[in-house]
């Protein structure tokens, strides 16, 4: 850091070819000198500070959309409209979820294809059962932890095998040519 003129003026005297060469001391006692200067007192940001106050995961849906909602004219209808898309949102989920897993089940054995509507019961309040475990007192940690890794890791498992299998097991070749044919 150098001065240039009187000793009330502090100029930053940076090598601009080589800006590795500003040690982070340098440029906090300029920064703090001349911003106490200029008038406008910039503060520091704290980039953990700054991504800690933004909310994600269920927290979304539960805290900032419903404290959003509350500013809103006529905030008892859209909060009841919202939490209703919420409710069509998971139910239509668990439509397509245990579709596929019903059908694959019913089309392979043949004795649960008999048994369709009990298959279904079953599967349901297997799930269910399943379900509770998220209503506990724990269940937000247990929704994270089945959000984090429940999906993630074993599809990425299912593609990378899948890719494997069709690519030198099946052939490219010949799956290229069955996409050819369910285009035509």
């Amino acid at each position: 850091m150098a001065t240039h003129g009187t000793n009330h003026h502090w100029w930053p005297w940076f090598n601009m070819s080589d800006p590795a060469s500003v040690t982070i001391p340098e440029y906090r006692e300029w920064y703090h000198h001349y911003g106490s200067q200029v008038g406008t007192n910039i503060t520091d940001c704290d980039l953990d500070e700054e991504m800690s106050k933004g909310v994600e995961g269920t927290g979304l849906a539960f805290i900032a959309f419903t404290e959003a909602m509350a500013q809103f004219p006529a905030s008892p209808f859209w909060s009841t409209l919202f939490f209703l898309m919420l409710l069509n949102l998971g139910m239509s989920t668990m439509f397509g979820t245990m579709q596929g897993i019903l059908t694959p089940l019913m089309d392979n054995f043949s004795l649960l294809g008999r048994h369709r509507t009990m298959l279904t019961v079953c599967s349901c309040v297997l799930g269910f059962v399943i379900g509770l475990l998220f209503t506990q007192r724990s269940g937000n940690y247990f929704v994270t932890m089945f959000d984090d890794y429940s999906a993630t890791m074993p599809l990425i498992i299912v593609v990378v095998f899948e890719t494997f299998a069709v690519a030198w097991v099946y052939g490219a070749d010949r799956f290229l040519d069955d996409i050819e044919i369910m285009l035509k």
